[in-house]
C-alpha cells in the first residue's frame, strides 16, 4: 500500500466520522457539504433522496425527529480504492432521544458508502443505511448533573 493511499484512507475515515458528528450537532448545511451535488442517500425501503435539495429535506426531517442523537461509526473497511473513488462499509450504532415524546431508540446497522475524491478530500456520492436491529424504550430526562450536547436550531 502506497503512502498516498494510506493518507486517503485517513481522509475517507474523516469524512465518515464528520457525518456522525454533524448529524449529532444538527448542522445540516455542513453535513450536506460532505456529499456530492448529485449524491444519493438511501435509508432503505424506498426512502431515497437524490441531489442536494432532496438530501436537505430528508436530513432535516430525520434529524428534526429527535432532541438528541449520538452516532458511532466503526469497523470501517475500504472495499475498493483506485485513487479517484472508494467504496467503504462501516458498522453503525446510533442513539436517538426525544424526551418530549417519551421515546428513545437505539439502532444498529451498517453504512455502505461510495466516495469520490474532491478538492483534496473525499465526498460521499452514495450512502445506503441497512439496519440490523432497533430497540425502542421510554425516554428519561437527562439528570441535572450532566450537560446536554448542544445542537444547532433547524431553520424553517
Amino acid at each position: 500500500m502506497e503512502l498516498t493511499e494510506l493518507a486517503d484512507r485517513l481522509l475517507i475515515a474523516e469524512t465518515l466520522h464528520a457525518y456522525c458528528d454533524l448529524v449529532d450537532r444538527a448542522e445540516v448545511e455542513q453535513l450536506l457539504a460532505l456529499f456530492t451535488a448529485d449524491a444519493v442517500l438511501d435509508m432503505g425501503h424506498g426512502a431515497t433522496a437524490t441531489g442536494q435539495p432532496a438530501l436537505r429535506a430528508m436530513v432535516r426531517d430525520r434529524v428534526g425527529r429527535w432532541t438528541t442523537t449520538n452516532h458511532h461509526c466503526s469497523t470501517t473497511r475500504v472495499l475498493h480504492y483506485d485513487g479517484a473513488t472508494a467504496g467503504t462499509t462501516s458498522q453503525l450504532y446510533a442513539f436517538h432521544d426525544a424526551p418530549g415524546r417519551g421515546e428513545r431508540m437505539h439502532l444498529w446497522g451498517r453504512y455502505d458508502d461510495e466516495l469520490v475524491r474532491a478538492d483534496g478530500g473525499w465526498l460521499i456520492r452514495r450512502r445506503a443505511l441497512r439496519v440490523t436491529g432497533v430497540n425502542r424504550t421510554a425516554s428519561e430526562e437527562l439528570p441535572g448533573r450532566f450537560q446536554r450536547l448542544e445542537r444547532a436550531p433547524l431553520p424553517d
